[in-house]
């Protein structure tokens, strides 16, 4: 969210920059209404507000006093930038719609008509309480996007079951009109469908509904595929249900208490010829509109609405319709008829909701409105059945090739996933020939260019000529092309210089998310000296005397090299030349400098229409599994991983001429006690600029060597990690390692490796040594857990943990929990979360029960497991049933091929009761949670190494499993042996959702002992449930 002041000639910069943003679809605008209520001109009492216009002075009435005419003034610029803008976005080709009460003065204000002219506008009236208001308050929606004349609904009248609130005053200083500024959540959920609606008709691509659909988040796509689930909604459902129809033929009750029959008037996605009793309407959404809805101005006459007889309105409102032009007479004898409240309006009968007649006047305009048919449309979302007897042959079939999510989703870059699927098709010797004859091209293609590289250099500014003086920039502009990299001005922008504020450049390759400035350039270079002098005052001693010396040293190293300029005088610096503080940061016994362009504002310039790409530890895996299931060679090799790390990465590119005046840094001097300036001429680490630019360009090595080299290789910043079989390791780091120094880029010689089937990459291990196994394992680095294991041991023997160090300390243990199997750890860690939260400080017993057990996780787990063996995928579907005493918990087992391979159906006994949170008068969580675990302990042989997908009814239980975690303590204890449970079996479990009334164990769960559903399987409930309680204390 960017709050901005309209008003300032820059923050209307940033809105129009927001609506030329390529990847804006639609834009509101809701200017206040304020001075432009005619509320105002309703003067019961003395304190009421003063009239500030009428509609003979729409723009303000004369002789305001001075600060109601100031307010009148600023509103009406805020009119102008509004229109403004929004003739700007319908320009652009953008979807757009403004709102403001029907008979507000806005509509007729000078700057709003001259700064809409010209414009089709689309218009829907509606009142608030149609939607979930409490008032009828009407509403006039100027759009053009045709989906939203559905909007129009407008209210028939009070009844029994539709009552309002009244207007005027509500306390002493508050006035009702107040309590109705936001929009009803039912309006919100309305304009939300309809945009969707729309969009869709306009050929978007709308958000994945089931993970059946792409996932677009690379990360998330990455931990689907290697069966991780993340928690809440970050991923879609596996299958979801919508019904959409045109009238009203659902219950009121959120849950259906018979199937309801789909009739032919409504639409269901996927079909189903009735919605079985059960299920649960999740989001219901009411329209207006319908089959004719008119939201223009109209003067036609309608043979449907011959007008009420006992309504004088819509008797002279019909008779309006059937002339051919609207007098200016005629609205105003129909507003002398209509209530000042309600400029349109029905005979307000219970059972009159198809239509209504009315007038309206905006901006001068006048002419009578028709409404026909503004009836409701029910949206239904809800999970598909899964229940195989109430299904069609069709979707019998498609359930029964249903996958694990893991199998659904890939996770690795399209690139790379062509070029795996080449080296898993190609033998050895074709692979090697490939990339020799790839290297003998362009190798000739670089001998080629040298003299045109040369001269292109002498074009560019002196210090980018300098910094770029090794860097084969054609050559590799060429091979970007060649590889179909989508970064048309890369080059152009290296050759340049990149800038340090303002707008980031657009890159195509990037994921799109919009990023907004919350500062102007110009605005910080003009208190660039008043900012200068409190950055000189704070640039100190660290405190650290080793910190300090190396930090420099680094820095005077930095200039040797040419990659600064100093040390400078601070009347070297311009007026509005920026100064930023450098500090040092030890990072694994190093010192590194980091450039505080926070602190200096130039980061709050930075504005993006997109976010970089890198491939996390997630991705690498994901990467590693494909090449394992798809490449059979893999079996009879050894896989070997290596990595290589660009040196110096930022300092390889340059900044813009432009940039050098934002690039002054000033540094600590230990010797001279005092700061020191310097100007910076390359890429500075702690700028957003410079990560984005950086990023744009590995991006560009990478794409290289993966499609035009047919290296199986991800990017993380400025490390590459490759991997490869035995036989064709050496050949591809020297194919590598010739393609970095073709482009110009050295590798950092102190951190070089060799291709091994146990690798260290971005603080983790990779251990491929049973990969002829199909079999991959991903942990914590030694140094990583001893860093881990020696803080928490500081933490615990000081018995006293700060805020700052625990935040610290808890995302460390947050990232190092990633790579250890299970969720285990799930209620130390909310503990953790809870004490720091609550601002650290002495440890208490339970945060430090907490600690020792985090301690001990990270040190002794065993480590992530990716295994391409596992091709069996299985369902397990559990309920249960309380009702009173009679307890009763259900499970089906079914196999890929829709085949139930066997059920339980077991009663809770008084011993299982009592230790079934007794203090609980309905723990139906408890045990739903319970029949998960007596499912995988029950079928353990059965399900051990497969896909397994689990399906509950109950929500809080989904929850529960997928995070390791809960409030309720029975249920985490629960949750936490179902982890360990798979951790034992080895499984890749996935917890999903399904409707009660589809839940093949819900019979079960009551005593129903079907033969269709396999054998019966029983298990020892009492001893299941005392195991799992006592060892917790419970």
């Amino acid at each position: 969210m960017v709050k901005l002041d309209l008003t300032r000639d820059f923050d209307v910069q940033l809105l129009h920059d927001m609506i030329d943003n390529p990847f804006c679809l639609y834009v509101h605008f809701a200017p206040p209404c304020g001075t432009s209520s005619r509320a105002r001109l309703i003067q019961a009492t003395a304190h009421d507000p003063e009239p500030c216009r009428d509609d003979t002075f729409p723009d303000g009435l004369p002789d305001l006093p001075d600060l109601l005419a100031q307010r009148v003034a600023a509103a009406n610029r805020l009119y102008g930038v509004t229109a403004a803008a929004l003739k700007r976005a319908v320009l652009a080709g953008k979807l757009v719609s403004c709102e403001n009460p029907l008979n507000s003065f806005m509509w007729q204000t000078t700057a709003w008509r001259q700064g809409t002219s010209g414009l089709s506008l689309r218009e829907a009236v509606f009142d608030h309480c149609c939607y979930g208001g409490n008032r009828p308050k009407h509403t006039l929606w100027v759009h053009n996007v045709p989906a939203f004349d559905q909007l129009n609904l407008t209210c028939p009248g009070e009844s029994a079951s539709h009552k309002h609130l009244p207007w005027g005053r509500v306390s002493k200083f508050r006035y009702a009109t107040s309590e109705e500024t936001a929009y009803p959540l039912g309006l919100c959920k309305a304009v939300a469908a309809l945009l969707l609606e729309e969009l869709c008709q306009r050929g978007f691509q709308l958000p994945a509904r089931s993970l059946s659909d792409e996932v677009r988040q690379q990360h998330r796509a990455a931990q689907v595929s290697l069966g991780y689930q993340p928690r809440g909604k970050k991923v879609a459902p596996m299958v979801v249900v919508v019904v959409t129809s045109d009238h009203d033929f659902l219950p009121a009750s959120a849950k259906l208490p018979v199937a309801v029959p789909v009739p032919p008037s409504a639409s269901c996605d996927p079909p189903l010829p009735e919605l079985p009793m059960g299920s649960r309407i999740l989001r219901r959404v009411a329209l207006g509109g319908g089959e004719t809805p008119r939201s223009e101005p109209s003067s036609q006459p309608s043979s449907r609405n011959p007008g009420n007889p006992n309504c004088p309105v819509e008797q002279f409102a019909s008779v309006c319709l059937q002339q051919k032009t609207i007098l200016a007479d005629d609205v105003i004898q129909l507003f002398q008829l209509l209530k000042s409240d309600r400029l349109a309006r029905g005979a307000g009968l219970d059972d009159e909701f198809s239509w209504s007649t009315g007038a309206y006047a905006q901006g001068g305009v006048t002419g009578v409105r028709a409404n026909l048919h503004g009836a409701t449309r029910d949206i239904l979302v809800a999970y598909t059945t899964n229940h195989t007897d109430r299904l069609t042959a069709d979707q019998t079939a498609e359930l029964q090739c249903a996958k694990h999510p893991r199998l659904m989703s890939s996770g690795v870059p399209p690139e790379l996933q062509q070029t795996i699927d080449f080296l898993a098709s190609e033998g050895m010797h074709a692979v090697g020939a490939s990339r020799t004859e790839a290297l003998r091209q362009w190798l000739g293609r670089a001998a080629e260019l040298d003299e045109q590289e040369r001269v292109y250099k002498e074009t560019l500014p002196k210090h980018c000529a300098k910094t770029l003086g090794k860097k084969r920039l054609l050559l590799f502009g060429e091979m970007i092309e060649a590889a179909g990299h989508n970064d048309p001005s890369l080059v152009a922008d290296m050759s340049k210089g990149f800038a340090l504020g303002g707008p980031i450049p657009y890159c195509p390759e990037f994921r799109a998310k919009r990023t907004a400035a919350t500062m102007a350039v110009d605005d910080l270079r003009g208190s660039a000296q008043r900012m200068r002098k409190g950055i000189l005052n704070s640039t100190k001693s660290s405190g650290d005397d080793v910190v300090d010396a190396e930090t420099y040293r680094v820095t005077l190293d930095e200039v040797e090299r040419g990659w600064l300029d100093g040390p400078l005088k601070e009347s070297d610096l311009g007026a509005s030349s920026l100064l930023t503080r450098r500090f040092g940061v030890v990072q694994n016994n190093k010192t590194r400098p980091i450039d505080n362009y926070l602190e200096s504002g130039l980061n709050a310039t930075s504005s993006s229409y997109d976010t970089i790409t890198v491939h996390t530890a997630d991705c690498i895996a994901s990467g590693l599994a494909r090449r394992l299931r798809a490449d059979a060679k893999c079996r009879l090799h050894q896989l070997l991983l290596k990595s290589w790390d660009l040196h110096k990465a930022y300092k390889n590119l340059p900044l813009s001429l432009e940039a050098l005046e934002d690039s002054f840094l000033c540094v600590y001097d230990p010797k001279g006690k005092c700061p020191r300036i310097f100007r910076q001429k390359v890429l500075p680490f702690g700028s957003r600029h410079s990560v984005h630019a950086f990023c744009r360009v590995s991006l560009g090595i990478w794409k290289v060597l993966v499609v035009l080299f047919l290296c199986h290789i991800n990017v993380y910043f400025d490390d590459f990690v490759g991997v490869e079989l035995a036989p064709l390791a050496r050949l591809f780091d020297i194919g590598v390692c010739l393609v970095f120094r073709l482009l110009g880029w050295d590798v950092a010689e102190d951190k070089e490796s060799v291709f091994d089937s146990c690798a260290k990459v971005l603080g983790l291990k990779f251990d491929l040594s049973e990969s002829r196994l199909g079999r991959i394992t991903l942990c914590n680095t030694e140094s990583r857990r001893d860093e881990i294991f020696e803080a928490l041991s500081d933490i615990l023997s000081s018995g006293y943990l700060p805020q700052k160090d625990g935040e610290r300390i808890r995302g460390r243990l947050q990232f190092a929990e990633n790579q250890i199997a299970g969720k285990i750890a799930g209620t130390a860690y909310k503990q953790l979360s809870r004490f720091v939260l609550r601002g650290g400080g002495h440890l208490d017993e339970c945060t430090r029960v907490a600690l020792l057990r985090l301690r001990d996780r990270v040190n002794f787990s065993p480590p992530r497991v990716i295994c391409a063996n596992i091709l069996t995928t299985m369902h397990l579907y559990v309920d249960a049933s309380c009702e009173g005493d009679n307890v009763g918990l259900g499970g089906v087992l079914v196999n890929e091929v829709g085949s139930k391979m066997g059920f339980f159906s077991e009663r809770a006994s008084e011993h299982v009761r009592r230790r079934m949170n007794p203090e609980s008068g309905n723990p139906i969580f408890e045990y739903e949670c319970l029949a998960i675990l007596v499912g995988l302990r029950l079928w353990a042989p059965l399900i051990r190494s497969t896909n397994l997908v689990v399906f509950t009814d109950n929500e809080g239980a989904l929850a529960c499993m997928v995070a390791g975690i809960s409030s309720n303590k029975y249920g985490e204890v629960i949750a936490q042996h179902v982890h360990v449970l798979c951790d034992e079996l080895g499984l890749n479990i996935w917890f999903e959702r399904v409707n009660t009334c589809s839940n093949v164990a819900d019979a079960p769960s009551r005593g129903s002992k079907d033969p269709e559903l396999g054998k019966e399987f029983t298990i020892d409930l009492d001893t299941l449930v005392d195991h799992a309680f006592e060892s917790w204390g419970l």
